[in-house]
């Protein structure tokens, strides 16, 4: 059973989240601001983090890398209404797993959840990677909002924190 924290400001999708994962056999909490949030997993110890972008107070990305500092092998999956090249690319060189556009396909969210938590056991057996190879920058200049475009995002922001030559 995985114990997973879902912060959301929006109340219909952390209860759909917590309704779907529970019948899945996973240990659900929620909290619906990034405070709350770090508070929760201070005390509750999630296997996995399904952390929003925009709420009230600070933003998910904001608290993205508190997450990070206090469980640096918690993985977290980033899920947003208002998606945008930007906010994927730093999403995932903060560390971010994974980043998933509103409205939330459920079997895209699975699939997520299921690639996060072999990726954390594949760490736990010693495959991480060092944090001062991870790479920030802001000089972006790709556009594009389809499905595939945002699979590019999402591995230049993954590739971005990795020691290798593209």
């Amino acid at each position: 059973m995985t114990k997973i924290l879902i912060i959301d400001d929006d109340l219909a999708s952390c209860r759909t989240l917590q309704l779907h994962f529970r019948a899945a056999g996973h240990e659900v909490r929620i909290a619906h601001d990034a405070d709350a949030g770090l508070a929760a997993a201070d005390t509750f110890h999630p296997d996995l983090i399904i952390l929003d972008i925009r709420m009230p107070g600070r933003s998910g990305l904001d608290a993205l890398p508190d997450f990070k500092t206090r469980s640096a092998q918690t993985p977290v999956i980033v899920i947003t209404a208002f998606d945008d090249m930007e906010n994927t690319i730093t999403a995932m060189q903060q560390g971010a797993d994974d980043y998933i556009a509103k409205p939330i396909d459920i079997s895209e969210i699975d699939q997520a959840v299921e690639r996060a938590v072999t990726r954390r056991q594949g760490e736990a057996a010693g495959l991480q990677v060092a944090p001062e190879h991870q790479v920030s920058s802001r000089n972006y200049t790709m556009v594009g909002n389809s499905r595939p475009m945002k699979e590019v995002f999402k591995t230049i922001g993954l590739v971005a924190r990795k020691p290798v030559t593209v």
